[in-house]
């Protein structure tokens, strides 16, 4: 069994509100341990919760610019050799 947080340590490990563990709870987005009327979170719920997170952060599909990071990096490096 994994280790149980209340929504406020939860929070705290996120660095996130507790708010917002509420409204995940709410949502279905994590999956509460109830005793009597204590709700907890199972470390290994918060592990999922940020490695699914993880996955879905992507660049927005709308930008304009195609550079590569090499190429940005390529750029500013010539612009420093013309000063």
């Amino acid at each position: 069994m994994s280790i149980l947080y209340d929504v406020v340590t939860a929070a705290s490990r996120l660095s996130i509100s507790p708010w917002t563990i509420r409204k995940y709870l709410r949502s279905g987005k994590i999956t509460p341990v109830r005793l009597g009327r204590r709700v907890l979170i199972e470390g290994s719920e918060l592990e999922r919760l940020v490695s699914e997170s993880r996955g879905q952060s992507r660049p927005p599909q709308n930008l304009t610019t195609t550079n590569t990071i090499g190429e940005l990096v390529a750029s500013e490096a010539n612009s420093g050799e013309s000063e």
